[in-house]
């Protein structure tokens, strides 16, 4: 996870760690979020592209990153419906892996 939190800090172009809980807080809630739709989350997710774009959109939402807030809103929310139809990202096989 804190691989995810220095990517998502570059994101938001954040180089101090004053907000690191909040921001560690704005991934865990767009992870979530993402499992709430049927998205299986595991702990290889945190390095998967797909997954990487949407906790980014989800974080630049919350902080309304360059007054775009709805636009980002929009495309989270676009990504995580996508990515709940794909089988690749909702189903877990026997062993409870993909």
């Amino acid at each position: 996870m804190n691989e995810l939190l220095a990517v998502i800090k570059t994101a938001l172009k954040i180089s101090d760690t004053s907000l690191d809980t909040e921001i560690s807080r704005h991934i865990s809630a767009a992870l979530k979020e993402l499992e709430r739709v049927g998205i299986v989350i595991k702990d290889n997710s945190y390095s998967e592209p797909l997954i990487i774009s949407a906790v980014e959109l989800y974080t630049k939402w919350q902080y309304d990153y360059l007054g775009q807030s709805e636009r980002f809103a929009k495309a989270f929310a676009d990504l995580r419906n996508a990515l709940s139809l794909t089988s690749a990202y909702t189903e877990v096989t026997d062993n409870g892996t993909e």
